[in-house]
C-alpha cells in the first residue's frame, strides 16, 4: 500500500528545524546532508509506509520509526496518510506519548 500524503505535526516540524539549526552551527555542510537524508526518508515513506520498525519503547505497531545516524524519525500511518510525529536525537528521552 502506498501513502498519498505526508503530514508533519507542529512538534515534528519544530524538532526538524531545531536539529538542522543545531548541526549548522558547527557544520553547515553536515546540516545540508542531514536535511537531504530526512527528506529522502520521508519520500520513501510515501512509497513504503510500513518500512519503519515498530518503536520498541511503545510496543504498539501503530507507532513506527526510521533510525538514521543518531536520529529517530517517528511516524504513524493512518489510512493513506503518513503523519510525522517526532524527530529525536537518540540521546534524548522519548516522550510518554506521541
Amino acid at each position: 500500500m502506498e501513502a498519498e500524503q505526508i503530514v508533519w505535526t507542529r512538534r515534528a516540524s519544530i524538532q526538524f528545524e531545531n536539529a538542522q539549526n543545531h548541526i549548522a552551527k558547527e557544520a553547515p555542510f553536515a546540516a545540508n546532508a542531514f536535511v537531504d537524508r530526512v527528506l529522502e526518508l520521508v519520500d520513501e515513506l510515501l512509497r513504503y509506509p510500513e518500512i519503519g520498525r515498530m518503536i520498541p519503547e511503545y510496543g504498539n505497531p501503530r507507532f513506527r520509526e526510521r533510525v538514521f545516524g543518531h536520529y529517530r524519525l517517528m511516524y504513524t500511518v493512518e489510512e493513506k496518510t503518513v503523519r510525522i510525529m517526532a524527530l529525536f536525537h537518540d540521546a534524548r528521552e522519548l516522550p510518554v506519548q506521541l
